[in-house]
């Protein structure tokens, strides 16, 4: 006889979270949210507090989803225009540091080549500000290599630039909190 025992996996054993949804009409919602870090850029699930089923809330519906205790935590809904290497978009992108300026990372998807639309989705890095949206270049997802781009960026909206000795993602979310 084979004994196994019963034990929840990771994905069975995350909660939901409470939190607040701002829909881009300009009301809000409290809620609890439930996302996968694999699917969350896509979609997040939302129950209301009156709802007795969960809904999936998309990216092009919201504005902002806020949750978790002190530090409050953000979701963002960016919205990626179409050019050499997106195609046009709206994703969910975890907020990582800023105010004025926004450090987010979020799961996209990167066209290969801008002749026709293969790609494959990627984790990335973006500063996003009232009027522009940046893609930071990394290597090894920690070592940002469009420097000069991102220091533009910077002194555009009044941060100090990162020195070249400096280039890493910690730096820069030192820099707009």
């Amino acid at each position: 006889m084979l004994l196994l025992p019963l034990t929840q996996s990771q994905a069975q054993q995350k909660e939901w979270i409470g939190a607040t949804v701002f829909y881009n009409d300009g009301h809000s919602e409290e809620g609890k949210i439930f996302y996968r870090n694999s699917s969350y850029s896509s979609f997040i699930r939302f129950r209301g507090e009156n709802a007795e089923r969960p809904e999936r809330i998309t990216p092009d519906e919201v504005s902002s989803i806020s949750y978790g205790s002190y530090p409050e935590k953000e979701f963002l809904s960016i919205s990626l225009p179409s050019g050499d290497y997106f195609n046009e978009a709206t994703y969910f992108a975890q907020l990582s540091a800023g105010y004025k300026v926004k450090l987010v990372k979020t799961r996209y998807y990167h066209r290969t080549c801008s002749c026709n639309n293969r790609g494959s989705y990627r984790w990335g890095w973006f500063l996003v500000s009232d009027n522009r949206i940046l893609l930071i270049e990394t290597y090894r997802n920690r070592i940002i290599r469009n420097l000069d781009e991102v220091n533009s960026f910077l002194t555009e909206n009044g941060f100090r630039i990162i020195a070249d000795d400096e280039n890493f993602i910690d730096e820069l979310q030192s820099i707009i909190n």
